[in-house]
């Protein structure tokens, strides 16, 4: 006998790879936003040091106003990489989230079928016991007419 809801089994099952999927990929952004604010990061740190040298040589009132400009991008990208990186935290949380209860869905159906299994087992198991019943009685019956002819 066949499981009913298989179909919507398969359903579930396709779900929750398709959340997995979702999650993996929630990851693979915010790593690639951790590795772009480590740069910025990385660039940042540069930057000072060379504002440093700058500061340090004979001043060039051009160049010390150019790093500063582009330290002051750099400051601004991070920013918006860090809560980039906060959102994308975020947005993992849900996924994981979104992932349990489609595992928590293919699980009730799967405990479904396998009561379904069980009760099939079950009752074949009667039907054959039964047939046995059966064939026993026809036999104590054919044993008896012929006890009785002889």
């Amino acid at each position: 006998m066949k499981f009913r809801l298989e179909s919507i089994l398969t359903l579930k099952k396709n779900v929750e790879q398709m959340r997995k999927k979702e999650l993996a990929d929630a990851y693979a952004q915010k790593n690639f936003l951790v590795n772009k604010e480590v740069n910025l990061q990385r660039k940042d740190n540069e930057l000072s040091q060379q504002l440093v040298q700058e500061l340090s040589g004979a001043v060039n009132p051009s160049a010390i106003t150019q790093v500063n400009h582009y330290k002051k991008q750099i400051v601004k990208d991070l920013e918006k990489v860090h809560l980039a990186v906060a959102q994308a935290e975020k947005n993992i949380v849900k996924k994981q989230e979104n992932l349990v209860d489609a595992m928590k869905d293919r699980k009730i159906l799967e405990n479904l079928k396998e009561i379904h299994r069980e009760q099939v087992q079950y009752e074949m198991l009667q039907e054959e016991q039964k047939l046995i019943d059966e064939i026993v009685g026809y036999r104590y019956i054919k044993s008896s007419e012929e006890e009785g002819n002889s």
